[in-house]
């Protein structure tokens, strides 16, 4: 339902129901595939949901990243974590990858240029982007 021309956008209510309506189907099939998994017994899994991205036009950089992690590892995480950092952070955490983390910066184009990616603002608390 989201017209890739950003010259054709759809309405405010429009966009409203159709992102509920996604909700509503992504909880109703994720939610029971996460029970089955977690009822099992045995060693703890990692699982990791993120979205692609947030609304064009507000904060497109906020997305979805939630994380289910072995104990004490979530405190280990921080405010501003961006996907870039989520599988460096869960490998060094739990297969010794010694990767480190790199800066948590996004970068965007816009549709007329998509090849031109920038650094992105990050309204998020704790987020900045390079100086």
């Amino acid at each position: 339902p989201f017209p890739a021309d950003p010259s054709r956008p759809i309405s405010a209510e429009r966009l409203t129901r159709v992102y509920t309506n996604q909700v509503r189907f992504v909880n109703k099939r994720i939610l029971p595939i996460l029970e089955k998994i977690l009822e099992n017994p045995g060693q703890r899994p990692i699982i990791v949901i993120q979205g692609d991205h947030g609304h064009a036009g507000m904060n497109q950089m906020a997305i979805l990243n939630a994380y289910y992690l072995p104990r004490g590892q979530a405190d280990r995480l921080y405010p501003q974590i961006s996907p870039v950092n989520t599988f460096r952070f869960i490998l060094d955490q739990n297969f010794d990858a010694r990767l480190g983390l790199v800066q948590d910066l996004s970068y965007a184009s816009r549709y007329s240029d998509p090849y031109n990616f920038e650094p992105a603002a990050d309204t998020r608390p704790g987020c900045v982007p390079e100086q």
